[in-house]
């Protein structure tokens, strides 16, 4: 697929996620997608996810605790792999009502059929973590 056609994909993704996340799990996400979102114990939705089950797991844990808001990234790519490079806005802790903004990195790979086969996130953490503090 062209640089165009994995960026555009990514960028759809990234738009419409907080939107409809089961509709784009199935529309851009291979059956077999992990998703790795490494994260200290005090925050309880991070890990590993295997499949599109472990997708709707991880989205659960996360709107249990989380309002998302604005997700303002720039994108790259080298050859199936897009980088989403930019700042998660806003987002409320709900036990806290703490708000923070986010730096973070996400590494999307994509297969030959341009699906999504993984999801590497890198956050700088900080102001999430101070946000979950009561």
């Amino acid at each position: 697929m062209s640089d165009t056609d994995l960026i555009a994909k990514a960028k759809d993704f990234y738009e419409n996620l907080t939107a409809d996340f089961p509709g784009y799990v199935n529309k851009y996400m291979a059956q077999d997608v992990v998703w790795i979102n490494p994260m200290p114990p005090a925050i309880p939705f991070g890990g590993t996810y295997h499949g599109h089950a472990g997708l709707f797991e991880y989205f659960g844990e996360i709107v249990a605790v989380l309002e998302m808001h604005d997700l303002d990234f720039d994108y790259t790519q080298s050859g199936n792999t897009v980088f989403a490079v930019g700042t998660e806005r806003g987002t409320k802790v709900l036990p806290t009502g703490k708000t923070y903004d986010m730096d973070c990195v996400h590494v999307v790979k994509f297969n030959d059929d341009g699906m999504i086969i993984e999801v590497r996130e890198y956050n700088d953490i900080t102001n999430m973590y101070a946000a979950f503090q009561a």
